[in-house]
């Protein structure tokens, strides 16, 4: 049982709440990954000060599993992942999303996508067709972040993506879009 008055017991909760997303079969992912992004917006303006960093280490977590499942499965993965991170957290056109939660999902973007493994130091060893098709992922998953910079509401937000494209290790990954 979870224990809120036990630092401990936060860490973990949100390893199995995050951990859910790789373990459930697909077709259960896509409701998963939607009913959190979703909660998350709807709640996202009652959280409190003293919880904050408890929900915004939780929404790192979220996004890492679901590029790992990207980085670990096929192209419908991607697809899939790509639509639903399209359609809620980094929806541009509606306003269901709070500002709020669009920047916490942009300012770790880049970080989540390394510890997730997309983006990887090619060394000698490496098979060529698993970086090329790691590659084409993290340029469909950029092709979020610029459709939010061309068509974001909110100033702040098309600034903080164009922000995101610019990162110098994620240049490589943008110059086509």
């Amino acid at each position: 049982m979870h224990d809120p008055r036990v630092p401990a017991s936060t860490p973990k909760l949100i390893s199995e709440i995050s951990s859910l997303i790789s373990s459930v079969p697909s077709e259960i992912r896509r409701r998963l990954c939607e009913g959190f992004w979703e909660t998350m917006a709807r709640e996202w303006g009652g959280i409190d000060r003293a919880r904050l960093d408890k929900y915004l280490s939780l929404i790192r977590k979220v996004l890492r599993e679901e590029f790992e499942v990207v980085e670990q499965g096929r192209n419908e993965e991607l697809v899939e992942q790509s639509m639903i991170l399209e359609s809620w957290p980094l929806c541009a056109d509606q306003r269901k999303v709070p500002d709020g939660l669009r920047y916490q999902v942009l300012d770790c973007w880049e970080e989540e996508l390394v510890a997730s493994g997309l983006i990887q130091d090619v060394t000698e060893n490496s098979d060529q067709l698993h970086e090329k098709k790691r590659f084409d992922n993290v340029k469909q998953l950029m092709k979020i972040v610029q459709g939010l910079r061309q068509k974001a509401m909110s100033k702040g937000i098309k600034a903080r993506a164009k922000e995101v494209l610019e990162d110098e290790d994620l240049k490589l990954y943008v110059q086509d879009i």
